[in-house]
């Protein structure tokens, strides 16, 4: 049976859980267990490397109040809005151990969160729909990925 060794941060600055991530990510290639990390992150936009800046839709006004920070980063996706309460999840897995490839483990995360959704009554789908979650045409969980060396980095949420 594979380990997989999790923690909760609770509400952590961007830039701090990308450090985390990479201390993770050094770990796991390193032999030791897959990792899953959660936590929170204060206002925050990312931008895969699909995004684009224009994608962010509001203006440099809600910005400054809000105190966004906006990160370029090298996963995959578009735009993603992170902040308070809404619980992120980086998993940093080693798909070998899991003998999968890159599609097929984000197509599990979606299955994974559907399931979870339905213990709490929730009918969710990924089935004919962009990568993610869905609950009709809204999305309730982004899912993003970056592969280094076979280990896993990036987000679901």
């Amino acid at each position: 049976m594979a380990i997989l060794k999790g923690r909760f941060v609770g509400e952590t600055l961007y830039s701090e859980g990308l450090r985390m991530q990479e201390i993770a990510h050094r770990s796991v290639s390193e032999g030791n267990p897959d990792q899953v990390i959660l936590l929170e992150h204060p206002n925050v936009y990312t931008l895969g490397r699909r995004g684009d800046h224009q994608d962010i839709l509001v203006g440099p006004d809600v910005i400054q109040k809000l105190k966004l920070e906006i990160f370029e980063t090298d996963r995959g996706g578009e735009v993603t809005y992170h902040g308070p309460g809404q619980l992120v999840a980086y998993p940093i897995i080693d798909l070998r151990r899991l003998n999968q490839g890159p599609i097929e483990f984000v197509r599990k995360l979606e299955t994974l969160t559907t399931s979870l959704l339905s213990t709490y009554n929730i009918s969710a789908t990924s089935v004919n729909k962009p990568t993610g979650v869905w609950i009709g045409n809204k999305k309730i969980a982004s899912i993003g990925i970056k592969v280094s060396n076979k280990i896993t980095r990036g987000l679901l949420h």
